[in-house]
């Protein structure tokens, strides 16, 4: 009997508890509704490495959903002073390319990957979130996609860029033209919309 009243005890505090808050459900604004057809075209836009200049780095490369979202890389960025105290570990994007598109040597990483100065944390909790990055610069997914996607570490392109490869396929044209059927183009902010529609189906 001993042994088992601290159980009972416990099962009965248990019981008594509150039950948990259920989760809000995602935020979607008026100006982007989730159609199954978009989420298809947001879905193979973030496993698309297209989106980097070299080919190399997706969406998915850095927010991978078996780890929670967040990028199970990392690498050193030792900054200028090469390797003391103050070093972070950061995810690893493009190598450094010259103004030809061509890799150059970078005076950090070599002909290596560039080390971004962060760990990409995960993309599950930013959809929820109505402002984006440490210092609120975005105020929406659709926002924020174009950070990564032009950072000279990361992802080392433009959505403009991305545009122009897209409407090279056929592909992309009929998806576009179905998840979009009011605009039914590539543009940099029909990109942004498939992107985030898809991210926030995560939730």
């Amino acid at each position: 009997m001993r042994t088992r009243l601290p159980l009972i005890a416990f099962a009965l505090a248990a019981a008594a508890r509150p039950a948990p808050a259920a989760v809000p459900p995602v935020p979607t604004p008026d100006g982007n509704p989730i159609t199954e057809d978009k989420r298809v075209l947001g879905k193979i836009l973030f496993w698309d490495e297209q989106l980097s200049s070299d080919d190399s780095i997706a969406c998915g490369t850095c927010h991978r959903p078996a780890f929670g979202g967040a990028d199970p890389r990392s690498g050193r960025h030792t900054g200028i002073d090469k390797g003391t105290i103050d070093d972070v570990m950061g995810s690893p994007g493009i190598v450094s390319l010259g103004r030809d598109g061509h890799a150059q040597l970078h005076p950090l990483f070599g002909t290596g990957p560039q080390v971004t100065p962060r760990l990409a944390p995960s993309n599950f909790a930013g959809i929820w979130a109505d402002e984006l990055f440490w210092d609120g610069r975005a105020s929406t997914l659709e926002n924020q996609i174009r950070f990564p996607i032009e950072h000279p570490d990361e992802m080392g392109s433009t959505l403009d860029n991305a545009v122009d490869r897209f409407t090279r396929h056929d592909s992309y044209v009929r998806a576009f033209a179905q998840a979009f059927p009011d605009d039914p183009k590539i543009t940099p902010a029909n990109i942004a919309r498939a992107l985030a529609a898809y991210e926030r189906t995560l939730g």
